[in-house]
């Protein structure tokens, strides 16, 4: 069961390690439509378009579940939290999301760099690399259970879940397949700037769950 963590997991859990100590968080930018400018043929000027968010990483009502069959990844145990805590919920189920969607496609969505600091943006970039440079196919349905959230004030907070790699499907480079890892824990931290969103700011892989 460890095979594959060696071979596809390996990297990622190294980063993941160094990417605890970042001290540079940066949260996703909400970009807003361009304003057009006043007619000035007229006395009325031209309505101002709406701004519209990059993402729906932040600002939610409530807790956003992100289950995507299609993408193949299911979130399981979404907790009722309320306060900061929904906004650095909500950005990791998308960053996790965007991750899964990476590591299936080798293709890194262009919103990921605003989801995380730099650290854990490489890791998401090494761990496509090497799934590339091994001839690595990954698919299936990434199963990602909340179990705890914690830590959590205006600029801050820790999210802890259990991966459940069952449904994985792993196909080497001579067609073989490979047997998905054990369930593994991860621990995220999150941060807020005090003008700014949320982000990954660490992605630590922990013991079997």
């Amino acid at each position: 069961m460890r095979t594959t963590i060696t071979t596809v997991l390996a990297t990622a859990t190294l980063l993941a390690c160094a990417a605890c100590t970042s001290s540079d968080p940066q949260d996703p930018v909400t970009t807003p439509a361009a304003t057009p400018t006043p007619t000035v043929a007229t006395s009325t000027p031209t309505p101002t378009a709406s701004p519209t968010p990059a993402s729906t990483a932040v600002t939610a009502d409530g807790v956003i579940d992100r289950t995507d069959k299609d993408l193949g990844i299911v979130f399981t145990d979404l907790p009722a939290v309320t306060g900061p805590a929904i906004d650095a919920l909500n950005t990791y189920t998308l960053f996790e999301s965007d991750f899964w969607k990476a590591t299936t496609t080798s293709k890194i969505p262009a919103e990921l760099e605003q989801l995380t600091s730099p650290k854990v943006y490489d890791l998401v970039k090494t761990q496509v690399d090497t799934n590339k440079k091994n001839g690595y196919t990954m698919g299936g349905t990434n199963r990602i259970a909340i179990t705890e959230v914690k830590d959590v004030d205006s600029t801050s907070a820790t999210i802890v879940g259990c991966h459940d790699f069952d449904d994985w499907q792993i196909t080497k480079k001579d067609g073989s397949t490979e047997e998905p890892p054990a369930h593994l824990s991860v621990t995220v931290t999150m941060s807020r700037p005090p003008e700014g969103l949320w982000q990954a700011d660490s992605y630590v892989w922990g013991d079997a769950c």
